[in-house]
């Protein structure tokens, strides 16, 4: 199902970060023309990058999983959330923003995306492999799914459990 533009009045269907092609053309030429001023808070001093297209690097501190850090106010919170909120919109509950660029340091809001966790997690790199490390592939009926969700060769499991097999045999005689 697809949803319609989120500007206000507008009726067309939404084609890039919730708007449909007119009004986010409009709003990526509206930032190029007037870059954000710089806040007290100095965070855009942290960023290196300015054209649209480009990403726009976080030079401050970064988490353990390399997404940039800022302290707004005294809160810890992730750098490329604030500037999304700041320039774009807020994420809805729930969402998560996905960086379209695969660059977690990057806090441009238009390499972001709001999408459900399940979707976030499917555009992954390793989401996105179509075999095994040995090349078997994945489908439907080699595939395993663990509990924690990721994906498993049970062509891969038969050679381990073999191998495990005859060492364990060696070892015994």
């Amino acid at each position: 199902m697809r949803t319609i533009c989120r500007q206000e009045g507008c009726k067309r269907p939404n084609v890039s970060y919730g708007l449909c092609n007119t009004h986010a053309k409009w709003s990526q030429e509206k930032l190029a023309a007037n870059p954000p001023i710089a806040p007290r808070t100095g965070f855009w001093d942290k960023v290196k990058g300015g054209d649209v297209s480009e990403c726009w690097e976080w030079q401050a501190g970064k988490s353990i999983g390399g997404y940039g850090v800022a302290h707004i106010r005294r809160i810890k919170t992730y750098a490329h959330r604030y500037a999304y909120e700041m320039l774009r919109a807020e994420i809805p509950d729930g969402l998560h923003l996905d960086h379209l660029c695969r660059n977690r340091a990057c806090v441009n809001p238009w390499h972001l995306e709001p999408v459900t966790a399940k979707v976030n997690a499917s555009r992954t790199p390793k989401a996105m492999k179509t075999h095994c490390i040995r090349g078997h592939a994945f489908n439907e009926s080699n595939t395993k799914i663990r509990k924690n969700g990721t994906r498993g060769c049970k062509k891969c499991n038969v050679i381990r459990a073999q191998q495990y097999s005859s060492s364990r045999a060696k070892v015994a005689a």
